[in-house]
């Protein structure tokens, strides 16, 4: 007998579970993305208030660091720990060193800008 046609065609209508969009909902919701949000916030007002110090400010570098700091930090370690949840045990492990990265990547901007506004910074921060 032979197998029905229709049996065999791939389900078009099918959807993503539901379990899975609030997981990918929910890593929008954590600590670290939360924390990455504000640090995130500190950054773009620091480095806007010394581009207007500089008088170097220009509306296409914030859009540019829109697209290539924001998003990619915000929604890279969202799914970074939606990847990783699958692994497991080390699961925390990854996620704790993808975020400590992240974090002090961004800290790096921040005491750029606050050097940039001639914050006094300590010779352990001081670009050589």
């Amino acid at each position: 007998m032979a197998a029905d046609p229709a049996a065999l065609a791939p389900d078009v209508t099918a959807t993503i579970p539901i379990g899975e969009a609030l997981n990918f909902v929910t890593a929008f919701g954590t600590f670290q993305i939360r924390t990455i949000a504000v640090l995130l916030a500190v950054d773009i007002i620091l480095g806007m208030a010394a581009a207007l110090a500089q008088k170097t400010f220009n509306f296409n570098k914030v859009a540019a660091f829109m697209k290539n700091g924001v998003i990619p930090y915000l929604l890279g370690f969202a799914v970074v720990q939606l990847v990783i949840a699958g692994i497991g045990f080390y699961a925390a492990i990854v996620t704790f060193i993808v975020f400590v990265l992240v974090v002090i990547n961004i800290l790096a901007s921040i005491i750029s800008n606050l050097a940039s506004l001639g914050v006094s910074m300590p010779s352990v921060l001081k670009k050589k």
